[in-house]
């Protein structure tokens, strides 16, 4: 997943890929990346706007162009 893309969780909602971390975590684990959610969900130690996910946990909705 290139940085830039729009992309959507079933449950934290709307976010924006911001890095791609599959080389740290190596060849067995799924390609993570770092997202920034557009609106975070509250927990109790606050908003949480930056979250490590698998990829395929995204729907892509829109890619960067190039």
């Amino acid at each position: 997943m290139k940085v830039g893309t729009l992309a959507k969780h079933r449950w934290w909602g709307k976010c924006l890929v911001i890095e791609s971390l599959f080389h740290h975590y190596g060849e067995e684990l799924p390609p993570v990346v770092r997202v920034l959610w557009n609106k975070p969900a509250t927990t109790a130690a606050g908003a949480r706007s930056v979250m490590d996910i698998y990829e395929e946990e995204l729907t892509i909705l829109s890619e960067p162009e190039g």
